[in-house]
């Protein structure tokens, strides 16, 4: 619906269509040919050493020959949908022979900032 060689301008037509003139840039390719050459390496890679993430991709990639940063390699992992198979953190389960303790507060109302009387009582009748 835009053409460039218009009488009107670019800009008179996007606010006559009422379009961000940022619509109008074509869009680039998201994966480059070099990208395609460089995520044969990856999946290569994480099929024989599924350990690996990408800070030790970075280096067997660079024994390959290719200059390529953590930022690249993580989003070509990401495209790949690769992950390194060793344990993740689990900080969120609690152990099981830890002791829980009882929340001293529970029923009685905080009126004022640093009411000292509550926590005193409740060690002393615990």
């Amino acid at each position: 619906m835009i053409y460039t060689q218009h009488a009107l301008s670019l800009r008179q037509q996007s606010a006559l269509l009422e379009l961000n003139r940022n619509r109008l840039k074509p869009k680039r390719a998201m994966i480059s040919e070099e990208d395609h050459k460089i995520m044969l390496y990856p999946g290569e890679i994480h099929f024989n050493y599924c350990h690996m993430g990408q800070r030790n991709l970075i280096h067997e990639l660079r024994d390959r020959g290719y200059e390529i940063g953590r930022k690249r390699v993580r989003r070509l992992i990401r495209l790949l949908v690769i992950q390194a198979m060793v344990p993740k953190l689990d900080t969120s389960k609690r152990g099981k022979a830890h002791e829980i303790y009882p929340y001293l507060l529970r029923d009685n109302p905080v009126t004022a900032a640093n009411k000292s009387g509550v926590l005193t009582s409740l060690y002393t009748h615990a």
